[in-house]
């Protein structure tokens, strides 16, 4: 099940397992050069964030992001993984880092 809510010049989007595979290739598809195979256009970066060195954070976050110097208009994935958002996001790590390297942000709360 996805949700989408645009808001001004940010959208995101949030996806459970399964339907984020087929998000991604849709995000994709608006390219006419798009090869699943191959990396994107942007370099990748992963970071974590921990509630212990953030006041207001109440879960752990892993972002990857497009690593550029322009601004970028990236839609944003927020990621729940398996059993309820309990495994970091090192499992993901390969497949969101692809998916990134297109210019789409990915956030995954978890325990």
């Amino acid at each position: 099940m996805a949700f989408q809510a645009v808001t001004g010049m940010l959208s995101i989007l949030v996806f459970s397992g399964s339907s984020l595979a087929i998000a991604s290739a849709a995000v994709a598809s608006s390219s006419s050069s798009f090869d699943p195979y191959q990396p994107g256009p942007f370099t990748a970066t992963h970071e974590t964030y921990y509630p212990f060195l953030y006041a207001n954070l109440t879960n752990m976050l892993d972002v990857w992001i497009p690593d550029t110097r322009e601004s970028v208009n990236s839609p944003i994935i927020y990621f729940i993984g398996g059993l309820g958002g309990i495994l970091p996001g090192f499992p993901y790590d390969t497949l969101f880092k692809r998916i990134s390297s297109y210019g789409v942000t990915i956030v995954q709360a978890w325990k």
